[in-house]
């Protein structure tokens, strides 16, 4: 798969082309990380990337295999950061998974990231001073917006 391939569908049809065994989990998660990888330098959407331990088997959840980022607030993920987009919550590393996040690995996402937020989510751009600011992806001179601008940047 490449990364045309890949932006031409939503998260359903990626499940749908990993049940049919069109490509595999971790075919789709390399082209996600090589998307992010693309782009970010650019936008700055994405605070951190880690190496996924949980793929589901294809065709077990009904989005099973897909790529997925999770927000830098109010979604934990155990054993993995959760910062706020604040340097006052720098390091901290949640004991378990919020319901939220049981809810995606029931649905068979595979998070491999988490994306930038506005500090503690206040605000109507995301610039936070702990990570920098996120930029548009169409007009790189623009904000992305606000509490969800990483999320919607990536």
């Amino acid at each position: 798969m490449r990364i045309a391939e890949y932006v031409s569908h939503d998260a359903v049809g990626l499940a749908e082309l990993v049940a049919a065994g069109e490509v595999s989990p971790a075919e789709v998660e390399a082209v996600a990380r090589e998307a992010a990888q693309a782009v970010d330098p650019l936008i700055n959407a994405i605070v951190e990337t880690w190496p996924t331990d949980d793929r589901p088997e294809p065709g077990s959840a009904p989005l099973a295999g897909v790529p997925f980022l999770i927000k830098d607030i109010g979604v934990t993920m155990a054993g993995r950061r959760m910062e706020l987009g604040s340097r006052l919550a720098a390091g901290h590393v949640a004991r378990a998974d919020s319901f939220l996040m049981r809810r995606f690995r029931r649905a068979g996402l595979v998070t491999f990231g988490r994306t930038a937020t506005p500090e503690l989510a206040y605000g109507i751009t995301t610039e936070p001073a702990f990570h920098g600011p996120t930029r548009n992806p169409w007009d790189p001179g623009r904000s992305a917006g606000g509490s969800s601008g990483g999320a919607a940047a990536a």
